[in-house]
C-alpha cells in the first residue's frame, strides 16, 4: 500500500515483542532504506547478520545501502561474503558490478554483469546495464559494440520496446558499432519514453550521433574519504 511510516511503526512493535527475530530487522531494514534511512538500514541489517550470518539477502541489502552511503570497501565485503556462500546469487553479481562500474573498475565491473547475464538471460536490467558499460566505457579495451548491441536488443525484446532508458542504451550500442543512423533512429523512439529529468540527455545523444560520434562515459574520479553521506541524485543507470 506504500505507506512505509505505517510499515515502520509495525516492524518496531514486532521488534519490540520479538527481539531475537532476525526477519524482522532484515525487512525494517527494508523499510528504512525505502525512507533513504540508510544509517538505519545498514544497523538493522547489522543485527540481521548477528543473528542470522548466513542469509544471503541480508548481506547483498546491507552492501547496497554501503554503497548508498559511499562506504564502497565495506560493501565489497558484503557482496563478497553473500557470493562466498551463494557463487550463484545474480543479484550479488549485478550489484557487485555496479558498485565496481560507479568506482571505475570497469573489468571487474563487465566480468560481474556477464556472470549476472548467464545466470538470468531474461532479466532486461541486467542485460541493459552490461550493453551500457559496452558501448560507453571510457576505457577503450572494454567496449564491445557488436556485443553492447547483441544485449542492448535482447533488452529491449524482453520489454517489447516500451522502456526509453533501454531503447537510448540501444542507441548508444549502435553509435559504438559505428551505425549512426539507426543510432539517432532509436534514440529519437526513446525520446518520449524516458522520464522528463532524461530527455537532455537524450536529446544531446542525438545531436552526438548526427556528428557521427557515439557517446562516452566521463571517467570516474574515486571520491576521497569523508563521512559517510547519502549520495545526491542518482544518475539514470545504476
Amino acid at each position: 500500500m506504500d505507506d512505509n511510516q505505517g510499515a515502520l511503526g509495525d516492524f518496531n512493535e514486532l521488534i519490540r515483542l520479538r527481539p531475537g527475530d532476525s526477519t524482522s530487522y532484515f525487512t525494517r531494514g527494508l523499510v528504512r532504506a525505502q525512507l533513504e534511512r540508510y544509517e538505519s538500514a545498514v544497523a538493522d541489517l547489522d543485527m540481521a547478520h548477528r543473528l542470522d550470518p548466513r542469509h544471503t539477502p541480508t548481506l547483498v541489502s546491507r552492501g547496497l545501502n554501503r554503497v548508498r552511503l559511499r562506504q564502497y570497501d565495506l560493501a565489497l565485503d558484503d557482496y563478497n561474503a553473500a557470493l562466498r556462500l551463494e557463487p550463484d546469487n545474480r543479484e550479488a553479481h549485478y550489484l557487485r558490478g555496479s558498485m565496481q562500474q560507479e568506482r571505475g573498475q570497469y573489468r571487474a565491473a563487465r566480468a560481474d554483469y556477464e556472470r549476472a547475464v548467464s545466470l538470468k538471460p531474461d532479466q532486461s536490467s541486467y542485460r541493459n546495464q552490461l550493453a551500457w558499460l559496452l558501448a560507453t566505457c571510457p576505457q577503450d579495451n572494454i567496449r564491445d559494440g557488436a556485443k553492447a548491441v547483441e544485449h542492448a536488443t535482447r533488452a529491449c525484446e524482453l520489454t517489447d520496446w516500451k522502456d526509453g532508458n533501454l531503447l537510448d542504451t540501444l542507441a548508444a550500442a549502435l553509435a559504438e558499432a559505428g551505425r549512426f543512423a539507426e543510432a539517432v533512429e532509436y534514440a529519437r523512439k526513446s525520446e518520449p519514453l524516458v522520464t522528463p529529468d532524461l530527455r537532455g540527455d537524450v536529446r544531446d545523444h542525438i545531436e552526438l550521433f548526427q556528428r557521427g560520434k557515439p557517446f562516452r562515459a566521463k571517467p570516474v574520479a574515486l571520491p576521497a574519504p569523508s563521512r559517510a553521506v547519502p549520495p545526491g541524485r542518482r544518475k539514470k543507470r545504476r
